[in-house]
């Protein structure tokens, strides 16, 4: 039994992006739930993508910012939830340096392998929840 056929991510009650793996593509379909004043915009933004990483980081709006700008943290390590060919890890996130690449590894320390093709990168703050079954 697998997980991560299904993966839901809920910014804000009017913004959610959704994901579910089709089998005989070995992708993911990729839609957004959006909804303005109370209007919902049904789904829109397909696309089709191999690989979902959800990175936490800590993030901290910036004090007097009037346009409502944040900080994030991507300079450290964290955790990470990695999703490929309908399977989930936990993944450890690692990036040393400001212009280093970030790594993404197994709980053994290994570089995670991808599958090729699109990989998004969700960067959420740690109190956002992601649900996948």
């Amino acid at each position: 039994n697998t997980l991560g056929h299904k993966i839901s991510i809920k910014y804000h009650n009017d913004y959610i992006v959704n994901y579910e793996y089709h089998q005989d593509e070995k992708k993911y379909f990729r839609y957004v739930e959006r909804k303005n004043n109370g209007i919902d915009h049904g789904k829109i933004n397909k696309t089709m993508v191999s690989n979902i990483i959800v990175q936490y980081a800590v993030i901290d709006k910036i004090d007097q910012d009037t346009l409502g700008r944040v900080d994030v943290q991507l300079v450290g390590e964290g955790i990470a939830k990695v999703f490929s060919a309908g399977n989930y890890q936990i993944a450890k996130w690692v990036k040393k340096e400001k212009n280093d690449q970030t790594l993404f590894l197994s709980e053994k320390g290994y570089p995670i392998s991808l599958n090729q093709g699109l990989t998004w990168v969700h960067i959420l703050s740690p109190d956002l929840n992601v649900w996948f079954k």
